[in-house]
């Protein structure tokens, strides 16, 4: 790389010189794995389960009854477990099943759960009821779950740990558009969550790690703080558009069934987002370095291109301005917006817009090719490091600035 830059016209043009490549793999590492954490997140599995709690019958009995229900608070205690349990007791025994049932008794009575059920259990602030969620095929249930029917409850019975239900959902209700999941914890019904935070931790890692443009006095590029600025405010528009499909409908895959228009809708307004990530990669890919015979213009359209100084026919003043279809359509949507904010954040945007210029220059060579170099941001600052050095390269090499400026109306600063 300081070959190329050392030997000027006699070294041949660098594959990648300034990274190039990173802007694009930066990006795509960060958001897409943002994207990827909150889609998984979200990613619903309806199995199976069996919800398992231990039961004092004598505390059962006395429980108020429902509407219709006859009353036995007055049968004897055996009679009543008799007649609860009739047709659906399974008699355990050994020592595997003793252990099992008084870790439910504990969790059940004194609130102590074994450590290994922490993610088996629905958690509240304020209360929880006992119970414990198994998948059909875990081991010591897996010997009676074949025993037990749809939306059906069996009973266990063990001579020295008392008695448990186990109740059997074999077809659990997935996340849906205004509807509920079937209770279970969230490790059963969105099994990946464990993993979003690795993925957001390396999204992050690559973003901050991979190769930054750097800071050279014959390079003018754009500094890693205001590309920093750009991804920030790219990623307000597009994270939480792109998340909020899945967290009102409940579950990703629903999100593109179920919540099909509602997707469309809020991924339309995150490709907003979108753009601003897009134009900051192509922002980062650009750079011009200056050597001795040349200007080396490196960008994400153009590739690698020399504009040698004898070569230039002309440097042309440029300014761009957003679309005027764009600026009366907010001002005019200003008046009819449904609420006063909404109202006073088209008219603010459209006042934004109207005064938001970008200053640039295109270098054009004489066989014919052009390069654009946008070097202001919206508000007229200076926005790429040692513009400056730029500008006295002209002047030493007797370039002169084509007057008066031409305007472009774009939605993002043309390349050529």
């Amino acid at each position: 790389m300081e070959e190329s830059t050392a030997n000027g016209a006699n070294s041949p043009p660098p594959s990648d010189p300034y990274r190039v490549r990173w802007a694009t793999v930066r990006r795509a590492a960060l958001f897409g794995g943002v994207a990827l954490g909150i889609w998984l997140y979200f990613q619903a599995q309806a199995e199976p389960f069996l919800k398992v709690e231990w039961i004092d019958f004598a505390i059962e009995q006395q429980k108020p009854r429902r509407l219709f229900e006859e009353d036995r608070s007055q049968m004897q205690l055996g009679d009543y477990i008799a007649d609860e349990t009739q047709g659906k007791l399974i008699e355990v025994s050994g020592q595997d099943w003793l252990i099992f049932l008084q870790d439910l008794q504990r969790w059940k009575v004194d609130a102590s759960l074994r450590e290994d059920w922490s993610g088996r259990v629905v958690r509240t602030d304020y209360y929880h009821d006992g119970s414990v969620y198994f998948r059909p095929h875990e081991e010591p249930l897996s010997l009676v779950s074949d025993s037990i029917g749809q939306d059906d409850q069996l009973y266990l019975h063990h001579p020295d740990g008392g008695y448990a239900r186990i109740y059997f959902n074999r077809n659990p209700d997935p996340p849906g558009f205004m509807t509920s999941p079937s209770p279970q914890p969230d490790s059963f019904l969105f099994p990946f969550r464990s993993w979003v935070l690795w993925i957001l931790l390396i999204a992050v890692v690559l973003y901050i790690a991979l190769p930054w443009p750097r800071k050279d006095p014959s390079i003018m590029n754009m500094s890693a703080g205001r590309l920093l600025l750009m991804d920030f405010v790219g990623g307000i528009l597009f994270i939480p558009l792109f998340g909020m499909p899945s967290l009102i409908v409940g579950g990703s895959v629903e999100t593109i069934t179920e919540g099909f228009f509602l997707t469309l809708v809020m991924w339309f307004m995150a490709f907003f987002g979108d753009l601003i990530i897009y134009y900051g990669v192509k922002t980062e890919a650009f750079s011009l370095i200056i050597l001795e015979d040349r200007f080396r213009i490196t960008s994400l359209r153009l590739g690698n291109q020399d504009f040698l100084f004898s070569e230039i026919s002309e440097v042309e003043k440029l300014v761009q301005r957003p679309p005027k279809w764009l600026i009366i359509s907010l001002t005019l949507a200003a008046p009819i917006a449904a609420t006063a904010g909404t109202a006073a954040t088209a008219a603010g945007q459209a006042a934004l817009l109207t005064g938001a210029a970008c200053g640039g220059f295109r270098i054009r060579s004489r066989d014919g090719r052009s390069a654009c170099l946008w070097v202001t941001d919206q508000s007229g600052g200076i926005a790429f490091r040692n513009f400056d050095r730029f500008l006295k390269v002209l002047d030493e090499k007797g370039l002169e600035l084509k007057d008066p400026p031409k305007e472009i109306r774009a939605f993002f600063p043309p390349e050529v």
